[in-house]
């Protein structure tokens, strides 16, 4: 029991060492309040070269938490969209008008929710005519769709930046690109959950 106290506060440490970088918010209308009383929702898996398994539990744990506080809603995962029948052939990682308006068609969802999770730099940030250059750099868009009419209801981006440090400490810890996009993505998904009428 002691050992496992040991080495909790060690791992605990070591991450409160770790430069995660610095982050730049961005999108359409990112403050617009997202209904959830008595609303359908369905999450897609984040697409990218980082939306993988991990992108997958964090985004769905995240947003089940805060869903899951409107007992009127439901949230639907890809693949409980996929077993009943609501899920059109998505062929790229972006979705596509036609797949939109097959979401309009042939589903009882109120909002969709899109995410891509990557490395690089998106370019619709404040000051996006000057690019932030860095040694690493990860980003995340999150869309929601208002499939009423197939349109943006809102979008969230998130850039994240970080420089090596030449001179850092052998403690002195520093996010991989995947990392930085981990982190990028849980900011997104707290500014997406900030701004609901679910409290």
């Amino acid at each position: 029991m002691k050992h496992l106290l040991l080495y909790t506060l060690l791992i605990t440490s070591l991450s409160s060492c770790i430069s995660k970088g610095f982050y730049r918010y961005g999108g359409a209308y990112p403050n617009v309040q997202l209904p959830l009383e008595s609303e359908h929702i369905g999450v897609l898996e984040p697409r990218g070269i980082f939306g993988n398994e991990h992108a997958k539990r964090l985004t769905y744990k995240k947003l089940g938490k805060k869903f899951g506080k409107c007992s009127s809603a439901t949230l639907l995962t890809e693949n409980q969209l996929n077993e009943q029948g609501q899920l059109p052939a998505i062929f790229e990682d972006q979705l596509s008008s036609a797949n939109i308006q097959w979401f309009m068609d042939h589903t009882d969802l109120d909002y969709l929710i899109y995410i891509d999770v990557g490395p690089g730099s998106l370019q619709d940030l404040p000051g996006s005519l000057n690019p932030v250059t860095a040694d690493r750099m990860a980003s995340v868009r999150l869309i929601v769709y208002d499939l009423a009419d197939g349109g943006e209801l809102k979008s969230i981006t998130v850039n994240g930046t970080l420089n090596l440090k030449p001179d850092k400490r052998i403690w002195e810890l520093e996010s991989s690109e995947e990392g930085i996009g981990y982190t990028a993505l849980k900011k997104a998904l707290k500014r997406l959950e900030k701004f609901t009428n679910c409290r």
